[in-house]
Parts: C-alpha cells; structure tokens; sequence
C-alpha cells in the first residue's frame, strides 16, 4: 500500500503542476483519477473517469483504466466492455489480451481465459506472467501434463524464474 501511496502522490503532484492549460485539463483529471485508483478509492476514481470520457473514447490507457477500475468495483462485465473498446484502438496489444484472460479466470471461464492467454502469446511469446498464469490454469482444470510443459517452456525462456520452478 506504501508504494501506492506514494505513486498516487506522485499523480497528483503532476496532476497540479499541469492544471494551467486547458490541453491539459483532461490529462490532470487522467491522473486524478489514476491516483484515487492507487489509493484504493475506486468509487471516486469512477467518478472522474467517467467525466472524462466524452474526451477520451479514442484513449486506448483510458479504457484499460478504466477496465482495470471495473474489475476493482466487482463489474467484470464491464471491464470486459471497457477491454473490448481499448482492444478496438489498439488490436495487437498483448496487456489488454492479458488483462481479458485475467477477468475470465476470475470468473471462471476456464476456456475463454485459455484462449485469451494463447492470444496474449501469440502477440508476446516471452510474457511470462501470461505463460505462468496459463500453466496455472491448465493445472487447475487437471491438464497435467499441459501445465508441466507449460512451466518447462518457462524456464526455457527465464531460467531463474521463480513461480515455474515449483
């Protein structure tokens, strides 16, 4: 918590210094936002976000912003939306493919989490936080012998890393 704090500081402290022009209005009001996020304020941070939005429909950090405030309020739903529209600006980004996998793992959806994953892959073979969270999930649906590739393929690429050793 002490290192968001100190991030949501650094937010609003930048937020201030560029409150003077107009241009930048709406990236002060981005990092208010942002900042009441780090803060664990997630109902204020919805506030400013959707103020924000008639200027930011073509932001693709809004979206995932604002996906990422979604699944913090529990509306996996509409982070998905909110995913799906930063996916629409920005098609071959392996964070948003990543963060989709995530909210259908935590719902449940096994599958389309898989498929998400191998998406994710696809963009950024050496995502390493993908590919442990796949071989977790293979792991959990008793797939064996797909997860133990899954985390040797891992090692493959890093060596050292940690979570693929055990």
């Amino acid at each position: 918590m002490e290192g968001s704090y100190e991030k949501a500081i650094g937010y609003l402290s930048n937020a201030l210094s560029n409150y003077k022009e107009i241009a930048k209005k709406q990236r002060t009001g981005y990092l208010i936002g942002l900042s009441y996020f780090h803060l664990g304020l997630f109902d204020k941070a919805d506030l400013i976000l959707d103020a924000l939005r008639v200027n930011s429909e073509g932001d693709v950090k809004y979206w995932i912003l604002r996906g990422d405030l979604q699944i913090a309020l529990g509306k996996p739903d509409t982070a998905l939306k909110c995913f799906g529209k930063a996916n629409t600006l920005e098609p071959r980004n392996e964070e948003i493919a990543y963060k989709v996998a995530k909210v259908y793992e935590q719902q449940g959806s096994f599958e389309k989490a898989l498929e998400f994953f191998d998406i994710t892959l696809a963009m950024k073979s050496d995502y390493i936080k993908a590919r442990v969270d796949k071989a977790e999930v293979l792991r959990g649906l008793r797939r064996f012998d797909q997860s133990m590739q899954a985390f040797e393929e891992n090692l493959s690429i890093q060596p050292d890393h940690i979570e693929s050793k055990m």
